[in-house]
């Protein structure tokens, strides 16, 4: 639905089949949701983007049984609040909100992207979801990263960040897919033992990766364009 708000017909609501909804380039500032979204049980999926007066979510009594939020070019967004009251959000999605720097009240969330958005508070947002599957981050001006305290994480993705330290990540015996790119200032980490699929490329400070642990699981290591790397993987410790 792109436009104002408050052109949302008001017998919006007999749509009961709708499971996802798309708010783009509206004017309004959200702070209550009009009530024919109350009548839409098995909305799931709910977006804003480019709405450029939202300065803070916080009331979704309406939409408590949302699955999955995307936030994408609020460029005023500021604050995510009460988000414990959705009691099913699993998957947030927050890209180009560089305003936004409280998310608060989501601690059941199985996947999180942040991108573009660097004033968000990563460490209090990770500390508080500790069942994350899947983490990806790009474009953050974050010098370190320490996921030793997500234990489920299954998939990490980290693209374009400062980071000089990346610790904790050879402790997440869950994590299966490993993506990096474009971390310039990298100079060495230590990769979990169980890895399936490791790509790696583009960081340019990255000198050495002698500290890869034996594996039989590793099925698939690409790198590409790190050229300051001088030591690769023992491969006898690889066989896969």
């Amino acid at each position: 639905l792109e436009g104002d708000w408050w052109t949302l017909p008001s017998d919006f609501g007999k749509y009961q089949s709708v499971t996802a909804l798309a708010f783009k380039n509206n004017p309004a500032t959200f702070k209550h949701f009009p009530a024919a979204l109350c009548a839409l049980p098995r909305l799931d999926t709910l977006a804003f983007i480019d709405c450029p007066a939202i300065n803070t979510l916080d009331d979704w009594g309406c939409v408590s049984g949302l699955h999955l939020l995307v936030l994408q070019d609020n460029l005023n967004l500021g604050a995510l609040e009460n988000l414990e009251a959705l009691r099913s959000l699993a998957v947030l999605d927050v890209r180009n909100c560089p305003a936004l720097i409280r998310v608060e009240g989501a601690s059941l969330l199985e996947q999180l992207t942040v991108e573009q958005s660097p004033q968000v508070r990563l460490s209090q947002v990770l500390q508080s979801n500790r069942g994350l599957k899947s983490l990806t981050l790009a474009d953050l001006p974050d010098t370190a990263l320490n996921t030793a305290n997500l234990a489920a994480l299954e998939s990490l993705s980290l693209y374009r960040m400062r980071l000089t330290n990346l610790r904790g990540i050879d402790q997440n015996t869950r994590l299966r897919l490993l993506k990096m790119d474009r971390l310039d200032n990298l100079t060495h980490f230590t990769p979990p033992a169980h890895l399936s699929m490791t790509y790696i490329s583009r960081c340019e400070s990255l000198e050495s990766l002698d500290t890869w642990p034996p594996s039989d699981d590793l099925e698939l290591l690409v790198l590409a364009a790190n050229n300051a790397l001088k030591t690769l993987p023992d491969l006898k410790r690889l066989p896969n």
